[in-house]
C-alpha cells in the first residue's frame, strides 16, 4: 500500500503548476501588505488589525483553489497568464478598499463600493476558472458569427432606447437592482465576429480590384467591415463614447491587418477615423468638451477641467515612490474608482507603482500575441490577436487619457478599476484567451 500511496503523491506534486501558484502567491502577499499598510495609514493606534484582512481572504482561496483544480484536470496553458491578472486584480482590491474611506463613507452612494467591489472580483475569478478551463462555445461561436454580431448591435440599440446616462454617454442598461455596461460585451461579440468572418473570408482577401496605389478585396466581403467602421464613428455622434469608439475600431484595424497583412488599410483607416474624430469634435459638443479639457483643463477650472486638474496633481504629488497608502487625496477626483484610478494609484505608490501595473498589462499583451504566433490556423491567431488587443488597448486609451498623451474617455483600467460589467466582460475575454493557450498547447483545435 506504501508504494501506491507515494506513487500518487508523486503523481498529484508533479501536476502542480508550481510557477503559478508561486506567482499567485506573490500576489496573495502583496494583497495583504496593501490591505495592512492601508489599516495602519487609517488607524494607527490598530497596527495590526487582522479585521483588515478580510477582503484578502476569498480571493486567495479562489486563486489557489483555481490553479490546483486546474492543475488536476491537466491544463496545459501558460502559468503566467492568470498570475498577470491576479497582480492587477490584488492591486485593484488594495486601491479601491483604500479609497473606500475617503470617497464612501457610510449613507453616501459609494458606501458599498468595497463590498461590490470584491463581489465582483470573486465572479471575475470564477469566470477566469470554468472559461479559462472550459469553454465549449468555440464551434458555436464561429458558426453563429452572424447571429452573435446581430445580438451585439441589437443590444447596442437596446440601450440607445432605454438605456440610463452616466457621466454624459448613454452606455448602461439597468434591469432591476443590476447595470449593465453593454459596451463590455459589444466588444467580446466584435472579437468572436471578426475572428469567424476573417477566417471564413480569407481566400477572398487577396486583392482583385485597385484604387490608386490600394488593392482592395471585393466589395461585398467589405461591407460588413466598413459597417462595423461605421457603428464605431456611430458611437461618438450617437452615444457620446469616444472610448468605446476608439477601442472597437483598434480591434477591427489590428485583427483586419493580421488577417491581410496589408500596411495601407491601416493608414488608410486611421486617416478614416481622424477625419471623423475632427468632424465630431467640430459638431458635438461633449466630444468638444473633452478635447479641450485636454489641451487646456485651465480653461474651465471649476467644472470641465476640474477632474483633470485634480488628477495632474495626484500624478505630480507621487513622485518616484508616492506618499503611501492611506496619505494622498484621492477623494478630490469624482471619478477616481474608475476613469482615474490609475492618479491614485500614482499619488500613494508613486512612479514605481504605476509602473509595475503598466509592465502587468504589457505582459499580458504580449502573453496573448505569443499565443497568437504559437498557432497556425488563421482562426486561432485571430481571435487571440483579437482578445490580447481587447485587453491591451484598454490600459492604453485610458493610461493615455490619464497622462494627457490623448483626450480621457471612459474606458476603465482592466482589473483594477472598479465596475462590474467591465471586470466579469474581461475575465471573459481572458478566460477565452487561456483555454485558446490549453488548446494551441495541447493542440486540440477551436474550428
Amino acid at each position: 500500500m506504501t508504494p501506491d500511496r507515494g506513487f500518487h503523491l508523486t503523481a498529484v506534486l508533479t501536476a502542480v503548476r508550481w510557477n503559478e501558484l508561486r506567482l499567485l502567491l506573490v500576489s496573495v502577499a502583496l494583497l495583504v501588505v496593501g490591505l495592512l499598510s492601508t489599516s495602519i495609514a487609517v488607524k494607527p493606534d490598530h497596527l495590526l488589525d487582522l479585521v483588515s484582512l478580510r477582503p484578502a481572504i476569498a480571493p486567495a482561496f479562489l486563486l489557489v483553489c483555481l490553479t490546483v483544480v486546474w492543475a488536476a484536470s491537466g491544463m496545459a496553458a501558460s502559468e503566467l497568464i492568470l498570475p498577470t491578472i491576479a497582480m492587477l486584480l490584488c492591486t485593484g482590491l488594495v486601491l479601491i478598499e483604500r479609497l473606500q474611506v475617503d470617497i464612501g463613507p457610510p449613507g453616501t452612494a459609494l458606501a458599498g463600493l468595497s463590498g461590490r467591489h470584491q463581489l465582483y472580483v470573486g465572479l471575475a475569478i470564477g469566470t477566469l476558472f470554468t472559461t479559462g478551463r472550459w469553454f465549449p462555445f468555440w464551434k458555436a461561436t464561429r458558426r453563429y458569427k452572424y447571429l452573435v454580431m446581430t445580438g451585439s448591435l441589437l443590444l447596442m440599440l437596446v440601450t440607445l432606447v432605454f438605456g440610463t446616462e452616466r457621466y454624459g454617454a448613454k452606455l448602461w442598461l439597468e434591469v432591476g437592482p443590476l447595470s449593465i455596461q453593454t459596451s463590455e460585451i459589444i466588444k467580446l461579440g466584435l472579437v468572436l465576429f471578426l475572428a469567424a468572418y476573417l477566417h471564413e473570408k480569407g481566400d477572398l482577401l487577396g486583392a482583385t480590384w485597385h484604387v490608386g496605389p490600394l488593392s482592395l478585396p471585393p466589395v461585398p466581403t467589405l461591407i460588413p467591415l466598413l459597417g462595423v467602421l461605421a457603428i464605431s464613428v456611430g458611437l461618438v455622434v450617437v452615444l457620446d463614447d469616444l472610448g468605446t469608439a476608439l477601442l472597437l475600431f483598434g480591434i477591427t484595424l489590428t485583427m483586419f491587418y493580421v488577417a491581410t497583412g496589408n500596411g495601407w488599410y491601416v493608414g488608410v483607416g486611421l486617416f478614416a477615423f481622424a477625419a471623423c474624430s475632427w468632424f465630431a469634435y467640430q459638431r458635438f459638443g461633449r466630444v468638444g468638451i473633452r478635447v479641450a479639457n485636454w489641451l487646456d483643463p485651465w480653461s474651465d477650472p471649476f467644472v470641465g477641467g476640474y477632474q483633470q486638474i485634480q488628477s495632474d496633481y495626484a500624478l505630480a504629488a507621487g513622485g518616484l515612490l508616492g506618499t503611501g497608502l492611506g496619505r494622498g487625496q484621492p477623494e478630490a477626483i469624482p471619478a477616481v474608482h474608475t476613469d482615474f484610478v490609475l492618479s491614485a494609484l500614482m499619488e500613494e505608490t508613486g512612479f514605481v507603482g504605476v509602473s509595475a501595473v503598466v509592465a502587468c498589462n504589457i505582459i499580458l499583451l504580449l502573453l496573448g500575441l505569443r499565443i497568437a504566433l504559437s498557432t497556425p490556423i488563421l482562426y486561432e491567431r485571430l481571435l487571440g490577436v483579437g482578445l490580447a488587443t481587447t485587453l491591451g488597448l484598454q490600459a492604453v486609451i485610458i493610461t493615455g487619457g490619464v497622462l494627457r498623451v490623448i483626450p480621457l474617455t471612459g474606458v476603465t483600467l482592466p482589473f483594477v478599476s472598479a465596475g462590474g460589467s467591465s471586470l466579469i466582460a474581461n475575465a471573459v475575454a481572458a478566460g477565452m484567451l487561456i483555454n485558446l493557450s490549453h488548446r494551441v498547447a495541447r493542440r486540440e483545435t477551436v474550428l
